[in-house]
């Protein structure tokens, strides 16, 4: 077998006939014979006088020679594989800018119906009084007057209950209107039904 080595390198005898040590320094090369002993083919091949020769033994280890000037950079390598280890939470960012103004909302559904209110209790009817006969000069006596106090009383009862049975049945048909003018609506009829009832 081929070793290659320093010549310090090379040992006292060989582990198997055959072996041949180059040495990479002195450029000698040893040979191997059957009983382990080493020859030295270099000095047979340039003629010295002494034929063969055994190594002589190991020297003392030298002084650690100087460092070397430092080599070029390396090629750059390939990417890392992406950690699937989140990394730290960053700062909290700025306050962001107010958005637009949103749309309108829609106008709610209508409310329910109040409950209608009772009908009052009608007055009772007075008494006609007897008629006088007639005069000459037309006198209004009082149970003439109270007649007809009560008859434009009466009178005014069922306007007022005409203007108010109109004003509900217009809060009833406005339902069917928009918000905006079912409103404007309702603050009229409130008015209205404020000098009915005054």
């Amino acid at each position: 077998m081929l070793y290659s080595t320093k010549r310090s390198g090379v040992p006292a005898k060989a582990a198997a006939p055959g072996d041949v040590f180059y040495c990479t320094d002195s450029r000698e090369v040893f040979y191997a014979c059957a009983d382990g002993t080493l020859l030295c083919l270099s000095d047979l091949l340039h003629g010295s006088l002494q034929r063969v020769r055994e190594p002589g033994p190991k020297g003392d280890r030298g002084d650690r020679g100087h460092q070397g000037d430092r080599g070029e950079p390396g090629k750059p390598g390939k990417d890392g594989q992406d950690s699937e280890v989140p990394g730290p939470q960053g700062a909290q960012g700025t306050s962001g800018h107010d958005g637009l103004p949103g749309h309108d909302g829609r106008d709610g559904k209508n409310g329910r119906d109040g409950v209608d209110g009772k009908n009052g209790v009608d007055g009772r009817d007075g008494k006609d009084g007897a008629r006088g006969p007639a005069g000459d000069v037309l006198a209004v006596g009082p149970d003439e007057l109270k007649v007809a106090v009560e008859t434009a009383r009466q009178q005014l009862l069922a306007r007022r209950a005409a203007t108010q049975a109109a004003i509900e049945q217009a809060r009833i048909d406005a339902k069917r209107l928009t918000h905006g003018v079912r409103a404007v609506l309702f603050n009229a009829l409130n008015d209205v039904e404020r000098a009915n009832n005054g």
